[in-house]
């Protein structure tokens, strides 16, 4: 369910009708990533093929990342960030994301948006995957799905591609270089709007249905 931010205004003073709500929804939100056991680094995890039927693969312990060969390790594929041993890596994730948290909150605010855990754990997975300016144009497009008449998972879907946008042009390079690789929609003309597409999509969809899962799980 997603609920629009209503402001009433009695002359000089504004009242915020769900100001007490959307805190509780808030802090929600914060502890969706409280620790590496909560529900938003298990989805996380999940998306990364670092867990499955929630267990760890051998994923989790460290594999080369298919779009820059840097050494993942933990439950969110940390890039190589971490020097020390999985505990480290666990922690760093936990951090990296937790950086991103109060930004995401105040975007989808600013829409007027109550956001769901399930579409805010894919914003942060989006923070943890691709560039920052990804994560950044997930509520925004997000927003303009839930104006175009879809439901909210139609609506993940959509915002999850679309904030890939650059200059009008859908642009993932790491995705991008792998698809190239591995000689994946030949059926497109290469660096097309639908090979580009086709490309983003896949992989989002496949991480969407991934955190979907954990989060019924959860529930």
């Amino acid at each position: 369910m997603v609920s629009i931010v209503i402001i009433s205004s009695f002359g000089n003073e504004i009242v915020n009708s769900t100001t007490s709500k959307a805190r509780v929804s808030d802090s929600k939100l914060e502890e969706l990533f409280a620790s590496s056991n909560s529900l938003g680094a298990k989805a996380i995890c999940a998306a990364e093929g670092n867990c499955e039927n929630g267990m760890k693969t051998w994923r989790y312990v460290g594999h080369n990342d298919p779009a820059n060969g840097k050494l993942n390790r933990g439950w969110c594929s940390d890039q190589g960030r971490a020097k020390g041993n999985l505990d480290s890596a666990d922690q760093g994730c936990l951090e990296y994301v937790n950086e991103r948290v109060p930004k995401l909150i105040e975007a989808f605010q600013s829409k007027g948006i109550e956001v769901e855990p399930e579409t805010f754990i894919n914003a942060i997975d989006l923070w943890n995957q691709a560039s920052p300016r990804v994560s950044d144009s997930y509520p925004g497009k997000y927003a303009e799905a839930l104006k175009k008449g879809m439901e909210p998972k139609e609506a993940i879907d959509y915002a999850r591609v679309e904030a890939f946008r650059l200059n009008g042009k859908l642009d993932a390079g790491g995705l991008f270089r792998i698809c190239r690789r591995e000689g994946r929609y030949l059926q497109y003309p290469l660096m097309s709007e639908a090979w580009r597409r086709k490309c983003i999509g896949e992989d989002q969809k496949r991480r969407a249905i991934a955190i979907a899962s954990v989060v019924k799980a959860g529930q």
